[in-house]
């Protein structure tokens, strides 16, 4: 985070796995601790989750999780409505806006400098399907909502006359 902090750099996107796999907790404490740290970046600073960060919690032998209560822990840890975290924030569009996908926190899109940016919450671990009925629910709702994003992300550039970056 030091080495991003001295970068002249717009903002910083981090595309998820803000803990190690299974090796470490999936608890509050982390999750504190790592929100903490991304709000005292100097720059705007915009999460995609991992597969670390909840559906591979299931895995983990110390403590059972249920990922799906996690999914929605960053959901709203992670996700301030209408900003970046970071010290220095940033307007975002989020897809909670839709009222077909208002879960959708974390699916994010901005335009800077005339090139539109998108987010969608595709994870690792086989995207969280094949393990239990309301696991491959939430998949399959999820895949829907980033299918609808993406079009929406890519329909919105070109009415902008903007370039898209995914």
């Amino acid at each position: 985070m030091a080495d991003i902090d001295r970068s002249e750099i717009e903002f910083v996107v981090h595309v998820g796995d803000f803990k190690a796999g299974t090796t470490q907790l999936c608890d509050d404490a982390l999750f504190r601790g790592r929100r903490q740290q991304f709000d005292v970046s100097r720059h705007p600073f915009i999460l995609t989750p991992g597969d670390n960060d909840w559906t591979d919690c299931v895995r983990l032998q110390v403590r059972k999780v249920d990922p799906l209560e996690l999914l929605a822990k960053v959901r709203a840890m992670f996700f301030p409505e209408g900003r970046s975290l970071g010290q220095r924030t940033i307007t975002l569009q989020s897809q909670k806006t839709d009222p077909a996908h208002t879960k959708f926190v974390e699916n994010l899109r901005w335009s800077l400098d005339g090139v539109t940016f998108a987010t969608m919450h595709i994870v690792g671990s086989n995207d969280n399907f094949g393990r239990t009925p309301e696991m491959d629910a939430e998949h399959v709702e999820r895949k829907a909502a980033n299918i609808a994003w993406m079009k929406e992300a890519f329909a919105r550039a070109k009415a902008d006359n903007s370039r898209v970056s995914c």
